[in-house]
């Protein structure tokens, strides 16, 4: 937790908005592909030895994914950052 506090605030992360997650490998992995349909996995010949999918998952404050973009894309990236926007101007859409 304290490396990844370091992390966010060379970021400058805001920490509302951003979550990050810290734990068992093994429960980490299975939380990105069960809660979000992610691959991740420890694999040694990936740099760090850790491979993990392109796509980011946008998720709103009840933990649902809303979105999902390959990182990769530009264009992807631009439209998944006006959807976190109009998430957080307009909330979820429920009351």
């Amino acid at each position: 937790p304290a490396r990844l506090k370091e992390y966010a605030e060379m970021r400058n992360a805001d920490l509302f908005s951003w979550k990050f997650l810290t734990g068992d490998k093994a429960t980490l992995y299975a939380h990105a592909e069960k809660g979000y349909g992610l691959n991740a996995m420890v694999d040694s010949d990936a740099p760090g030895g850790f491979l993990h999918s392109n796509y980011f998952v946008l998720v709103d404050q009840h933990n649902r994914p809303r979105g999902i973009y390959d990182g990769t894309m530009t264009a992807e990236v631009d439209q998944m950052m006006l959807d976190a926007a109009q998430l957080v101007l307009f909330g979820d859409g429920t009351k």
